[in-house]
């Protein structure tokens, strides 16, 4: 009975207070969104983390994060926003300096700039597809990084191929900063998701972030 004379007190209280929010270097296309939040819900507090490391949403008090992958931690309820596709992008002063790979076997002719996962140290493996078998080589590396930001910026200067996802490149597709290579050889789709713990009573502040990230991610991703 006290639970649910809660969840009805809930119902009317404004939303207010701080909200701890985590999600990957490669949601950095995503601040926009947030900052729009922020402006509607004036009294909610964001405390972004947007780094790749491996929190731990209870014992920090997250009370939302974005992940990719499955969810595979009971203790979190879960909400599927939408799904992403990693792609090989370049500057097209790069490719116009050598030649366009056409194979994924043509990259180690090219310099990749490359991303460490910082919950493993190993480098991102650059996967793809050709009809029903599933394409995995070993690449050099020009270049090293843990964050999403320098590897835009290195493609930019047309410092090599990079990896990366298909909504933190779109804006540049669509200026022509950037081209997709290899996109008949794209991988599958990786899940991306909301998560929260479910121990907890959804205040309004949670409520209200979830309903606005979830609508703003399913309208952009749409993989």
């Amino acid at each position: 009975m006290e639970a649910a004379e809660l969840d009805l007190a809930q119902i009317h209280e404004a939303p207010r207070g701080k909200l701890k929010f985590s999600l990957p270097s490669a949601g950095m296309p995503f601040m926009s969104m947030l900052a729009e939040f922020q402006k509607r819900y004036t009294e909610i507090e964001l405390d972004i983390d947007c780094s790749d490391r491996l929190v731990d949403v209870i014992d920090e008090g997250f009370d939302v994060v974005l992940r990719t992958g499955r969810a595979t931690d009971s203790r979190l309820m879960s909400r599927v926003v939408g799904a992403y596709r990693q792609i090989v992008v370049a500057a097209p002063d790069y490719l116009n300096q050598s030649t366009v790979p056409e194979t994924p076997e043509d990259l180690k002719q090219h310099a990749c700039i490359m991303y460490r996962q910082i919950a493993t140290g190993k480098l991102l493996r650059w996967l793809f597809r050709d009809g029903d078998a599933a394409i995995d080589i070993e690449l050099p590396a020009a270049t090293i990084t843990n964050s999403l930001e320098p590897q835009l910026v290195f493609a930019r200067q047309g410092a090599g191929l990079a990896f990366l996802p298909d909504f933190a490149v779109e804006d540049d597709i669509a200026r022509g900063t950037l081209v997709k290579v290899l996109d008949r050889y794209v991988g599958d789709a990786t899940t991306l998701r909301l998560l929260w713990p479910s121990n907890r009573h959804l205040a309004p502040k949670a409520r209200v972030f979830l309903d606005f990230v979830g609508e703003q991610l399913s309208l952009k991703l749409r993989a």
